[in-house]
């Protein structure tokens, strides 16, 4: 048989083999620095274990935590990050969702922007792990019920 037990960094991996009567086990233990912090997983059996973080952690054993991606606040005399989001259709009206991806994290947005404006874009986007405050802008609704938003996290 072989098993596998995973807690939090350690993967422990048994193999018994039977030999007329005699029974052989054989045990070899990964051990990833500081069991990934329990913000991870261990990579697998022998030396070269290491730990695969969950998003938003980094560094060898997942202790560090990743700052948000954004403009630093500290400094001075610079923007804020604008992101352009741009819906459209070469025919048709566009209609259903389509799929954001931030941070590992995905949501789904209305694509027919009549039904999709300014406050429901925020309101959508501030849903992302990170993102406390979203000014989302719709412009002008396209006749294929397309628009341009213009999104400062």
């Amino acid at each position: 048989c072989l098993d596998m037990v995973h807690h939090y960094g350690t993967v422990r991996w048994t193999l018994s083999l039977v030999f007329s009567a005699a029974i052989l086990l054989l045990v070899c233990d990964a051990r990833c620095p500081n069991l990934c912090s329990q913000r991870g997983e261990c990579s697998g059996p022998g030396e070269n274990a290491f730990c695969i973080c969950e998003p938003g952690y980094t560094g060898d054993d997942c202790k560090t935590q990743l700052c948000p991606k954004a403009d630093d606040p500290l400094t001075i005399g610079q923007n804020n990050r604008v992101i352009s989001i741009e819906t459209g259709a070469s025919e048709g009206k566009l209609s259903g969702y389509f799929s954001l991806s931030y941070n590992g994290h995905t949501i789904g947005l209305e694509a027919n922007a009549n039904a999709f404006g300014t406050v429901a874009c925020s309101r959508s986007l501030e849903t992302l792990p990170g993102l406390e405050v979203v000014d989302c802008r719709r412009g002008p609704v396209t006749g294929q019920n397309g628009a341009n938003f213009t999104v400062t996290p």
